[in-house]
């Protein structure tokens, strides 16, 4: 579509002084421009349009990948973006929470680019690390036939829990170091794991050493 602005001087006249006109009347010439809009269509622009119909074009840096990787790689999107989407989400209800508790938490505020760079570095290996976590925690499952595990209170089955769900789970499991004095060795009480959170530790290929009391 082609849009042409088309300029048009229209005259008029006016008396010169109030009154009923008559032969001597003097009258004044107002010349007023205006503008119109002409709209055509653009034939050879719709032609080459129409010869793109149905063409999705997919553009990569990576000249090693073949057009079927570039096509999965496409189809990952969604799954990236939500990935970033969960943790955009997990560090605003954290902030929140923890202003509202009232802990001595702070926003981080940085002026130096090469902070920001290396904070969102951080974001990214825990990003990486999540995925990794809940990777591990499905392939092992799948290959064990495990089709749900119940990591939730009230024992509701998950088919694919998330890594957030698992550390929740594994919260309660702690360890206390007891000192008397200098010269004595620590005594240590660990929180004995249950039944399903050694499940889990073995799932995520976690030794279960550190564990044991």
């Amino acid at each position: 579509m082609t849009v042409d602005i088309l300029e048009e001087e229209r005259e008029t006249f006016q008396q010169a002084r109030p009154g009923r006109p008559g032969p001597n009347t003097q009258f004044r010439k107002e010349v007023q421009t205006r503008f119109d809009i002409r709209c055509e269509e653009n034939r050879r622009a719709i032609e080459a349009a129409e010869k793109q119909d149905g063409v999705f074009p997919l553009v990569t840096n990576d000249r090693d990948l073949s057009v079927k990787e570039v096509l999965r790689a496409y189809k990952r999107q969604s799954q990236i973006e939500e990935r970033f989407s969960q943790l955009e989400s997990q560090l605003e209800s954290q902030l929140e929470s923890q202003l509202e508790s009232q802990l001595e938490v702070a926003p981080v505020f940085l002026k130096s680019v090469r902070r920001v760079v290396a904070l969102l570095t951080i974001y990214y290996f825990v990003l990486l690390v999540q995925a990794l976590l809940e990777r591990e925690m499905r392939r092992r499952s799948s290959d064990r036939g495990i089709e749900s595990l119940p990591p939730y209170p009230e024992e509701r089955q998950c088919k694919a829990p998330t890594t957030r769900r698992l550390i929740d789970f594994l919260g309660d499991v702690q360890q206390h170091v007891l000192k008397t004095n200098a010269k004595a060795r620590p005594a240590k009480f660990t929180t004995e794991p249950s039944e399903l959170q050694l499940q889990i530790l073995e799932l995520l290929n976690v030794p279960t050493d550190d564990y044991d009391a």
